[in-house]
């Protein structure tokens, strides 16, 4: 019987790859992570989530990822040969060993269309069962270019079969190209320091670009699993270290790195790095605080800006699992002069409302996340920011804006700062203490009044008057509270009002 069904795959290979499959569903428009064919041919492909096709080069290596034909969606040939080609879909990592007919190891696969000689017959046994032989399928000599052998295995705790099949759930996460990393334009690579970890242990990463970033470019350091950014860098090596959290029932993880042109799209490929495999579940816990942060990004609301103009970071870190950020602290930092512009305490955004300052320039802002222990866990650099204009000319613009703005309206300076402290008492019931403070203000300070809103209420919470700082209770209401505060200082009169940035405050 297994002849006969192998005469008749091989007979349809020869009319062509698929040539004998069901009845496909038909479809206007074809969607990212599909498998497609056009209308005059029966060649299958993979519509790839970088907006690429990859042909399944035969029928075993379709079986691998799928039980029939059943969704392959059938579109246009204009539509179809509008998706670039790329290259071949690789058999799913786990499901099969392979041999080449002109060599006589046999091979496990691994993520990425990678070989790994399997070097023993009593091995394979235990990785494959008693049965192992059967599970071997002979690979063509000219598919195996679209493969690369890497280390052999040498026992079972060098590969893991389940771990393998279940680390990929499409053909999109085992691409030849991403495995490969290397493009027209530069070889990608992604390194790790070690690939054997227990939970909460840290492993050090670092990405190499060795082509032309365009203006603008960066490299995007992400999580597998959850595509989370680890970390993105304007240059063209990246390094960061990250504390891998293991998901429930897989044992391994792994971290992929892409080049992105100025507008966000993949200009170079994928690459991923080795997998990292969890060897116990060691003693952190998944709500410490310190071992389990794995994502950090920090995003500006302009690329571009006059000298003066203000503009907004937000910084925001990730962890996939319930984490208390009790006791961390994010830092937003001016990397030319390394001086803090924003600091915050137990939550896991940042926001700094801040003027761009610069002489026909750039300017590039930082964040950075310690933990409950001020240990420093991982840093993100915002975006390149061009800035255009002169020192002189914004120190005029300012004062011109401080001295005609007396109708009462809001404006905003450098030189504020708004905080909450003790932000562990953000909670229904709690007490805190908003405190805004100011200086370089265009009048007296015994003419001054600062006044404390949440956005919430038009009505102030405080007041205080004749200082450059205020610092009031505010206790948050039993039914708690997610509103931004923010001060505003004016004269006597409120005249040529000035207000800080506004932060978040939030009951947790």
């Amino acid at each position: 019987m297994q002849k006969t069904l192998l005469g008749i795959l091989l007979a349809a290979l020869i009319a062509g790859p698929f040539a004998a499959f069901a009845n496909v569903s038909v479809v206007h428009a074809a969607t990212f992570n599909t498998a497609i064919r056009g209308t005059s041919n029966s060649t299958v492909y993979w519509y790839a989530n970088d907006g690429k096709r990859y042909v399944f080069p035969n029928a075993a290596t379709y079986y691998t990822w799928f039980n029939n034909f059943d969704n392959v969606l059938s579109i246009s040939d204009s539509e179809l040969f509008s998706i670039p080609l790329a290259g071949n879909v690789t058999y799913r990592p786990g499901a099969k060993l392979v041999k080449v007919t002109t060599d006589p190891k046999t091979y496990a696969v691994a993520r990425g269309g990678i070989l790994r000689h399997v070097t023993s017959e009593s091995l394979a046994n235990q990785l494959y069962g008693f049965n192992w032989a059967s599970k071997v399928q002979d690979l063509p000599d000219e598919l195996f270019t679209n493969y690369t052998v890497d280390s052999p295995i040498y026992s079972t705790s060098d590969y893991n079969v389940s771990n393998e099949y279940s680390s990929v759930f499409s053909p999109s996460d085992s691409l030849r190209i991403q495995g490969q990393g290397s493009t027209g334009s530069g070889s990608l690579t992604l390194a790790a320091d070690r690939t054997s970890i227990t939970r909460g242990q840290a492993v050090a990463l670092m990405a190499s670009y060795n082509g032309t970033l365009p203006s603008g470019g960066r490299l995007e350091i992400k999580r597998d699993r959850s595509n989370e950014v680890v970390h993105s860098c304007y240059n063209n090596i990246c390094s960061i270290t990250v504390y891998p959290y293991q998901t429930a029932g897989i044992n391994t993880t792994q971290y992929y790195v892409s080049v992105l042109n100025a507008s966000g799209n993949v200009i170079a490929g994928v690459q991923y790095g080795p997998v990292i495999t969890f060897t116990s579940t060691g003693t952190g816990s998944s709500n410490d605080g310190v071992n389990y942060i794995d994502g950090l990004t920090l995003q500006s609301d302009r690329t571009s800006a006059t000298n003066g103009d203000m503009m907004k970071l937000t910084a925001n870190a990730y962890n996939s699992g319930n984490w208390s950020y009790t006791g961390n602290r994010i830092e937003i930092r001016d990397i030319r002069t390394g001086s803090i512009v924003r600091t915050c305490y137990d939550q896991s955004w940042c926001v700094a409302d801040i003027s761009v300052m610069g002489n026909n320039g750039t300017a590039q802002y930082e964040v950075r996340i310690y933990d409950r222990n001020s240990n420093f866990i991982m840093s993100q650099f915002g975006p390149v920011i061009s800035v255009s204009g002169s020192n002189n000319n914004n120190n005029n613009n300012n004062n011109n804006n401080n001295n005609n703005n007396n109708n009462g309206s809001v404006g905003q300076i450098p030189n504020t700062d708004i905080y909450i402290a003790p932000s562990t008492n953000v909670r229904s019931g709690g007490t805190v203490y908003l405190t805004a403070s100011f200086t370089n203000l265009p009048y007296t300070s015994s003419n001054t009044v600062i006044r404390l809103y949440t956005e919430q209420s038009s009505t102030p919470v405080g007041t205080c008057s004749g200082s450059d700082s205020c610092s009031v209770p505010y206790t948050i209401s039993n039914s708690g509270v997610n509103t931004r505060v923010y001060g505003v200082a004016s004269n006597s009169t409120l005249a040529n009002t000035v207000e800080t940035a506004r932060i978040p405050l939030a009951t947790f």
